[in-house]
């Protein structure tokens, strides 16, 4: 029951409100990590599991969030959460252009 209030702890430093038809779990990576997955609600035809997607990794020692590289792996600690989404931890692209039109 304590790890099950700690996981629930550790949601809180995911920010960002989950989108529409989503919501956040977490569960144990391995002994360094926690991952952190978007689980999407909606009814799929090719599959009867439940579809989910990463959306980052918490680092257990400290409680950083980290950005994912893939599913499995764990890349570079996120130090600002505004280049971050709600549906994922990656970090959003940047185009050289964009800074005209923003």
């Amino acid at each position: 029951m304590a790890g099950t209030t700690r996981k629930r702890d550790l949601l809180s430093l995911v920010t960002f409100k989950a989108p529409k038809g989503y919501n956040y779990s977490i569960e144990d990576h391995n002994a360094q990590y926690y991952s952190v997955w978007l689980n999407h609600h909606a009814v799929y035809s090719y599959t009867t599991e439940k579809v989910r997607t990463i959306w980052g990794f918490i680092r257990k020692k400290d409680h950083k969030i980290v950005r994912p590289v893939n599913a499995t792996k764990p890349g570079k600690v996120v130090d600002d959460l505004s280049t971050c989404t709600a549906y994922s931890a990656m970090e959003k692209p940047t185009y050289p252009l964009q800074q005209f039109f923003i």
